[in-house]
């Protein structure tokens, strides 16, 4: 049986009706459906939710928050809710240019005391971490990759030949050794995309780019 939080579904369908507002489905490996988003912005973030090997599940407009601004009662629907291996309390998310959450510092604190009050941990996203480049980039190129299936030949090669070189190589080098098995350069990305490989996201993906091992292969 699935654990609850992998269970969980929207509890507010995303319109544009009225607004001006681009929505759309993102399709989830993660949630194994597709995701709603209702901005451009939003829809980047999930890249990042994607690629976060910490985030184990995540859900768009998860559940209702009632709160107080300006002496009226109101009820609140957050962006996301993240479950992360790393943190015990799931997160709430709301993403939001930062030109908005100047506007609505006041409303954004009562949302945050009444969240925390529920159990939860309320964070604000803005376009500053969302669309750091290189990093959005290369996680959307890598997402491409998502669905490919990586033999157990291909990784047992791969992981033996950066343990030669010390757990550390560039990617041209991975590429032209993994080649002499037959295996193909959207195998290598696929391994970036599970973890088994890292880079640096703050650099680009080039030939002579570092690609590290991840340190749970590095010993038997």
């Amino acid at each position: 049986m699935k654990k609850k939080e992998e269970q969980e579904k929207p509890i507010r369908q995303i319109s544009n009706r009225g607004y001006r507002k681009i929505i759309g489905r993102f399709p989830s490996i993660k949630c194994g459906r597709s995701v709603r988003f209702e901005s451009l912005l939003e829809m980047d973030f999930i890249y990042h939710l994607e690629q976060d090997k910490l985030v184990k599940a995540y859900c768009e407009q998860p559940c209702k928050i009632s709160y107080y601004s300006n002496n009226r009662h109101r009820i609140y629907v957050p962006d996301f809710k993240v479950h992360r291996t790393d943190q015990p309390r799931a997160l709430l998310i709301e993403v939001k240019p930062m030109e908005k959450v100047l506007k609505q510092v006041s409303r954004l604190k009562q949302i945050k005391k009444a969240a925390q009050a529920m159990g939860y941990d309320f964070h604000i996203v803005t376009e500053a971490s969302i669309r750091q480049e290189p990093k959005l980039s290369i996680l959307k190129y890598l997402h491409r990759y998502a669905s490919i299936k990586i033999s157990p030949e291909c990784l047992y090669e791969t992981i033996s030949y950066l343990r030669q070189q010390k757990g550390t190589a560039t990617i041209g080098m991975v590429e032209e050794r993994l080649s002499k098995f037959g295996f193909l350069r959207q195998e290598v990305y696929k391994m970036f995309y599970d973890g088994t490989l890292q880079v640096d996201f703050a650099t680009q993906l080039s030939s002579d780019a570092t690609v590290v091992l991840c340190s749970s292969y590095i010993k038997d």
